[in-house]
């Protein structure tokens, strides 16, 4: 019953709204429900609460995608990657994401993290090398793409 868990959540915020967790609830019964602008406002609440909650920030990325707010998106994302620099997960997904907003130059910044922590990876390879022809950077394009033949 969801509608009666936002309720549960909403009073319980109200007695205590220095508990992350009835606003971490409260998101969570809004984005089942497809209610994805409370969940993010939900989500933010605990943001302010806890600023560095890795998975309050990936779950308000997911939201503000859903969304459609690419930018807003974005943001916890790189929040994230701050976060734990080192999550392979988060800069793949910054990746591509940046691929499809067409923003090549940060794209290439990520996707060579992502190729220096799994430097088996075609896919880096093939994202660098990609943008790098994008914006025109003849000398990574041609780094990239000896890199991308001596793996084959």
């Amino acid at each position: 019953n969801h509608e009666e868990a936002i309720k549960w959540y909403q009073e319980a915020a109200e007695i205590n709204p220095d508990n992350p967790d009835n606003f971490f609830n409260l998101a969570i019964v809004n984005n089942n429900i497809d209610d994805y602008a409370n969940a993010l406002i939900a989500m933010e609440r605990v943001l302010e609460l806890e600023p560095d909650n890795l998975t309050a920030l990936l779950s308000a990325s997911d939201y503000a995608t859903k969304l459609e707010d690419s930018d807003r998106a974005m943001e916890f994302l790189k929040k994230a990657h701050e976060i734990d620099p080192e999550n392979l997960d988060v800069i793949i997904t910054i990746t591509y994401r940046l691929f499809t907003m067409e923003k090549y130059d940060e794209l290439i910044d990520y996707a060579e993290k992502w190729y220096e922590i799994d430097n088996s990876s075609k896919d880096a390879a093939q994202f660098v090398y990609q943008a790098s022809k994008k914006i025109g950077n003849k000398e990574l394009e041609k780094k990239y793409e000896t890199i991308l033949r001596d793996m084959n």
